[in-house]
């Protein structure tokens, strides 16, 4: 019976151990959490500017959740892509910013001076189309798509 009570304060000694201490803080445990939150955040902003049907935003954000998730060993691979993605969504919202400004110059200012059986009002009424179409394009395919759509009617 001595050799129970024995063993079980010892148990109880090293599970009270156990549970006091607490884990060691470090410039890489501060460093991985730091980076976390930064993916975190940006996880809750899912959903800024035109990202409904973007594959492309998509992708990133299934690649920000799965980051959160990564060991703390992983810190340097957590940077890389908060990098990678910040620059990523910078371009798209410059893109849909440049975007909106051509439709809204096509909607507000052609369109509303040309005669309505002009040819041009359906060449423009096509490129509104096209770049709204295109707020949901990769961040590759909307520089062309924009350009294009930015032409002058020719009569």
């Amino acid at each position: 019976m001595q050799f129970w009570n024995t063993y079980f304060l010892l148990f109880i000694a090293v599970a009270s151990f156990a549970v006091a201490k607490k884990p060691e803080e470090s410039p890489s445990n501060d460093k991985d959490a730091a980076i976390t939150g930064k993916l975190r955040m940006i996880h809750e902003k899912f959903g800024e500017g035109y990202t409904k049907g973007n594959t492309e935003y998509k992708k990133y954000m299934s690649r920000v959740l799965e980051a959160i998730g990564w060991a703390s060993e992983r810190v340097a691979d957590k940077n890389r892509l908060y990098d990678e993605y910040q620059a990523y969504n910078k371009v798209r919202l410059d893109l849909e910013e440049q975007t909106m400004k051509r439709i809204e110059e096509i909607v507000n200012n052609i369109l509303l001076n040309l005669p309505k059986k002009s040819k041009c009002v359906k060449f423009y009424s096509k490129q509104k189309d096209t770049l709204k179409k295109s707020l949901t394009s990769s961040n590759g395919d909307r520089p062309k798509i924009l350009a294009d759509n930015s032409k002058t009617c020719e009569l």
